[in-house]
């Protein structure tokens, strides 16, 4: 057991490296790529802002102040 513990730490291969990176990959983090941005509601009531599907972008306390973060930075909300 202790012998294959130690093959894997000690292995002259490196880990598993992507050639190219994957497609949603090509922005930077937290901006848009389309432009539009979605509105969620959390669980503890509070509302989130998101683009690109799933980069949360703000945390708000009220939709209205949701709507009003997207439109400060440019975006339109889609429900």
């Amino acid at each position: 057991m202790f012998g294959f513990i130690k093959t894997i730490f000690t292995a002259e291969t490196t880990p598993l490296q992507l050639s190219e990176p994957a497609p949603f990959e090509d922005h930077e983090f937290g901006v848009s790529v389309d432009g539009i941005a979605t509105i969620r509601q959390m669980k503890n009531g509070k509302f989130r802002l998101l683009v690109n599907g799933n980069e949360v972008i703000g945390t708000y306390g009220r939709r209205r102040d949701a709507i009003r973060g997207a439109a400060r930075k440019g975006l339109i909300v889609a429900d």
